[in-house]
């Protein structure tokens, strides 16, 4: 579009500041004229920019006009207070609103260019964007016209008080210059940014398409495959005379020496995705705008998306290929079969096999059809997958470009052959490094933003020194008496029925399922003490205990510690408790050979001695996978969730034997339905999990003095910051309880440098804390929220 602005000489002709105003009133009514997208895309980067420059030389004019006076004479001019103070502020906001409208409208374009934007809501946006640009250029002449009718009565008060607030002032104008040009630059970036993704989506095009080909080619082999077979029966049907059979003989060699396959589909398919991604650039793009910054994305492009194809699509290729290769050697076999039965009819001079050969090959057809089918579903998915992640304005949104997940990369890495193994084994080093994109600096604020939330959120959840009498009495694991004893009724009348069959002669024993605070302590220390009084063993990791006057010393061998018990029980009935099963690991005694050990003792003496054992939800779905451990106990019961009365009952318990008053920060004491509504809003949010509430209720709880308690809600969030190496650590840290530098070593062998950085960073953020032995378990603080971000990422289930 050409350009409506004239030039800086005619403006400085007259007043420069009426030159301006002039210059954005036509530039409004450029705007309400404009029809299209491109139209407006035009406008801004023409007329506006121009303007920019405009009122860049006028200031500069003015500027050089004035730069060599005396100090303290510049502020009485009026016009360099317009040009240089008033009113640069304001056209840098408009230039920043310009800038952003600008690369929305570019990202607009080009998601109509790739069909991911429906025309009417481009359209919408773009009128949108008319209006908020018309809008903000009659706010800026409007302004620019009062400014300069007050300057204009030079004798009035107001313009000496205008002047004399700037008069200690050095004028800004060269930094503005500098932000103008800056804010030029970047739209001619965006403007470039545009033309690259534009080519990127006819790249991403070309790559469905290659894809779509392959799908077709394999369900075309496919179908060919079907169409021989149903030759073959019509040949065998038009077998009249024995001579008729040495015809078909030849027809079936031929047609098995053209069927050789060479087996290369997946080599092909590594050739195609570098010749297609080898020339792809490396994008360095506008994505958004945050605070002022222009958001900025560097994607490796070529490596991302060959990356992509190799560890997401490539396995479901590989898939697809083997199951075409199993069904043409299925059929290659039946041909030679079918051979072989000519071959021995001609020898015969018999036909009486044909009718026979017919229907066997009627029966290959229909499997040959199933099969088909299965295939075509297969593609499908395949075809879906490519089309909805080979988009390339997917660049514009927040996460991972084209992101490969672990589990991918593994799936993939075990899934492709020895053509492929050795290049992926090198990829396979670099795993944890950064699998998708890179941001920029300004970008980078979101994830440091995070690290600097999560940091807060523990310090205000840790152990205060004022609140600690309070806070222990929410978070004691064992209570002493019943003071703090909420009965569970429910998992109480599980339990009980259990005894009463265990009682009455039968097999049983008790797995008590429940995440960190959820009470399983408590509750095996309650049943312990009502049912078996003193007829109790404990197992724990070294310690001693007693059977029938017969002590033991423990070290990590649950199956001798059972052994023992086995072998020295003869009058007693007793309650045999194992807690948290998890920690019973050395490196001579694995976990997995203790809880075998516990099953078969169960297996054999649960009639003799009733077990009950206690474990982490997370460990239990691992060894479920292992052992099914799950099935080798009578009664499972969960105790992660509580109902609200309990919930409610264990605050007012704890919140009592404090002796204080619940207050408000208005100094209001609570009302004891104000605090059953806040406990009842906080086991909705909390999934009615007892632990959770009850250490959230301390995050809320300050002891202001001897008489109160205040309750005050802060939004404290703790946020995902963890990198893959980090994530790793803590699953195994939710699952065997505790971690240190051995176990992680033995753990992860020669991948173990990798990841120290990130137990460092674990310890120093505090989400690990060392205790006295010297492991390291997870904040107790933050428990429940780790556990909670390693299902929403897939680690835990």
């Amino acid at each position: 579009m050409v350009s409506n602005t004239p030039p800086s000489s005619e403006l400085t002709e007259r007043s420069s500041i009426t030159g301006l105003i002039e210059g954005f009133d036509r530039y409004s009514g450029s705007i309400d004229q404009v029809s299209t997208q491109d139209g407006l895309i035009q406008l801004i980067l023409s007329e506006f920019a121009d303007l920019i420059r405009n009122c860049i030389s006028i200031a500069d004019l003015e500027f050089d006009k004035i730069k060599d006076r005396p100090v303290g004479q510049n502020k009485e001019i009026p016009e360099s207070y317009l040009l240089h103070y008033r009113l640069p502020e304001h056209l840098k906001s408009i230039s920043l609103l310009h800038r952003d409208v600008l690369l929305q409208l570019i990202i607009s374009r080009c998601k109509q260019f790739e069909s991911q934007l429906n025309p009417d809501i481009a359209n919408k946006h773009f009128l949108k964007s008319k209006e908020v640009l018309s809008a903000a250029i009659g706010s800026f002449v409007q302004l620019a016209i009062e400014e300069q009718k007050l300057l204009s009565q030079t004798g009035r008060p107001n313009y000496r008080k205008s002047l004399n607030q700037i008069k200690h002032q050095q004028n800004p104008w060269e930094v503005y210059r500098k932000q103008f040009h800056t804010i030029l630059d970047q739209m001619e970036e965006i403007d470039r940014s545009g033309v690259t993704v534009n080519q990127l989506v006819d790249s991403f095009q070309s790559l469905r398409t290659y894809i779509s080909s392959l799908n077709k080619q394999v369900i075309d082999n496919l179908v060919d495959s079907k169409w021989l077979i149903e030759q073959g029966i019509d040949r065998l049907k038009n077998i009249e005379e024995i001579k008729d059979v040495n015809q078909q003989i030849t027809w079936i060699e031929k047609i098995l020496e053209d069927r050789q396959s060479n087996g290369d589909d997946q080599k092909n398919f590594v050739s195609q995705v570098e010749s297609k991604t080898k020339n792809l650039e490396n994008l360095d793009i506008p994505i958004s705008t945050h605070d002022g910054n222009l958001v900025k994305r560097k994607v490796e492009l070529g490596k991302v998306t060959s990356k992509w194809l190799e560890y997401v699509l490539l396995p479901l290729l590989i898939d697809l290929w083997e199951s075409k290769e199993s069904l043409e050697s299925y059929l290659d076999h039946n041909l030679i079969n079918l051979k072989s039965g000519l071959m021995l009819a001609n020898n015969n001079q018999s036909l009486d096999s044909i009718k026979s050969q017919i229907k066997f090959l009627q029966n290959v057809a229909t499997n040959v059809e199933e099969n088909i089918e299965k295939q075509r579903e297969a593609t499908k998915r395949i075809e879906e997958l490519a089309n909805e992640s080979l988009i390339a304005t997917r660049i514009y949104q927040e996460e991972d470009f084209l992101e490969v997940s672990l589990q991918s990369s593994f799936a993939q890495y075990t899934t492709v052959k020895n053509t492929l193994l050795v290049r992926l084994k090198k990829k396979l080093n670099n795993l944890f490094i950064d699998l998708g994109s890179k941001y920029e600096e300004a970008n980078l604020f979101n994830s440091q933003k995070k690290l600097e939330t999560s940091i807060e959120c523990i310090g205000y959840r840790m152990f205060k020194e004022s609140n600690t009498s309070y806070d222990s009495l929410f978070r004691n694991k064992i209570f002493i008496g019943d003071l703090f004893l909420v009965v569970r009724e429910e998992e109480e009348g599980m339990l009980t029925q259990s005894l009463k069959l265990w009682e009455a002669g039968f097999n049983q024993s008790a797995l008590l399922v429940g995440n960190h605070l959820s009470g399983k302590t408590t509750f095996i220390e309650y049943i312990a003490k009502k049912h078996f009084g003193r007829q109790v063993i404990k197992l724990e990791v070294a310690s001693t205990f007693s059977v029938e006057g017969r002590k033991f010393q423990t070290n990590y061998n649950l199956g001798e510690a059972l052994k023992f018990i086995k072998n020295n029980l003869y009058q007693s009935k007793p309650l045999i408790i194992i807690d948290d099963i998890e920690i019973w690991r050395s490196e001579e005694h694995s976990l997995l050979d203790n809880v075998r050990a516990v099953i078969k003792y169960i297996e054999s003496e649960s009639d003799n001695a009733y077990v009950m054992v206690s474990i982490s939800k997370p460990m239990q779905d691992h060894l479920d996978n292992r052992l099914s451990l799950s099935n080798s106990f009578s009664t499972v019961i969960y105790l992660n969730k509580s109902t609200s009365e309990e919930i409610l009952e264990a605050v007012l318990l704890r919140h009592g034997a404090s002796h204080k008053n619940l207050i408000t920060p208005d100094q209001q004491t609570l009302s004891p339905k104000q605090i059953e509504r806040k406990v009842k809003e906080l086991c909705r949010f909390l999934n009615h999990n007892m632990g959770k509430v009850l250490q959230a209720w301390t995050y809320s709880s300050t002891v202001v003095d001897d008489q109160n308690v205040l309750f005050e809600e802060k939004d404290y969030t703790f946020r995902d910051f963890f990198t893959n190496e980090e994530i790793i650590v803590l699953k195994y840290v939710a699952l065997y309880k505790h971690i240190n530098e051995i176990d992680l070593k033995n753990f992860l062998g020669s991948k173990n440098e990798a990841y120290l950085s990130g137990l460092k960073r674990l310890v120093n953020t505090k989400v690990l804390l060392r205790g006295e032995d010297g492991e390291l378990r997870l904040n107790t603080v933050i428990y429940h929220d780790v556990i909670d971000i390693l299902k929403y990422r897939g680690i835990l289930t």
